[in-house]
């Protein structure tokens, strides 16, 4: 056996073998990175979805799945059939799907719009600015129409995995329900002690420094808090 055809059997054997050869473009883990209805953006926060070689699927927003299903491609039409185990069924028709080097493309016509999904595959789940509120987080400051007022000593916010909130000092204690909005960086805070008192806070976390300001509030306030591991 010459040379060539001993290199070509090896290769088809190494095919044969190899797994990631038969893989599906569809299968993996895959981001949505934009979202358009048409033309206007409308892109979810860190929208994500796995498709499973055994045709099953799962997604979510950032650390949260919340449905699950299954998926079926149609080679020919390109048509990708979905269903939710967890969730409603779809009334619009089948997204049409395309691949390309830089992702993959989904589209079809809801109500006489234009939609159209572009993802990109990624490795791992990626983390929502919501998901980076969970923790303890303690005072630094507080400002009213830019003026600094004067700080409370040791008042701290606990956001816990619950959804549930805890804001303390050395002689108050409130505590209540709390949610992230799905296109902004936006959170509800619900209070049960007491009156049921609501709030909403525009909110960005960066190096581990928490800032809040406060939405339709008739004075521009802002808190900004830094991350503890532990509460005095």
């Amino acid at each position: 056996m010459n040379k060539f055809l001993s290199l070509a059997l090896v290769s088809l054997l190494f095919l044969a073998c190899n797994p990631e050869s038969k893989k599906h473009p569809m299968v993996g883990l895959w981001q949505i990175s934009t979202v358009t209805i048409d033309g206007e953006e409308n892109t979810p926060d860190d929208k994500w979805m796995r498709f499973n070689a055994d045709s099953t699927q799962e997604s979510g927003n950032g650390w949260l799945q919340h449905s699950e299903g299954r998926w079926k491609l149609d080679d020919e039409t390109t048509e990708l059939y979905l269903h939710q185990e967890n969730g409603w069924k779809d009334a619009f028709e089948n997204f049409k799907v395309t691949f390309s080097d830089s992702g993959m493309t989904w589209s079809r016509i809801e109500e006489d719009q234009a939609v159209v999904v572009n993802m990109l595959k990624i490795d791992k789940i990626p983390k929502r600015q919501a998901d980076e509120l969970y923790g303890i987080w303690k005072l630094h400051s507080t400002k009213i129409d830019d003026i600094e007022m004067k700080a409370v000593e040791n008042q701290t916010i606990f956001f816990r995995w619950d959804k549930m909130f805890i804001a303390q000092d050395e002689r108050n204690r409130s505590y209540g329900l709390f949610k992230t909005a799905g296109h902004e960086d936006k959170v509800e805070m619900v209070y049960y002690n007491g009156e049921c008192i609501r709030e909403y806070w525009l909110f960005s976390v960066k190096n581990n420094i928490l800032k809040l300001e406060a939405e339709n509030a008739e004075n521009k306030t802002v808190q900004t808090y830094e991350r503890i591991y532990e509460l005095n």
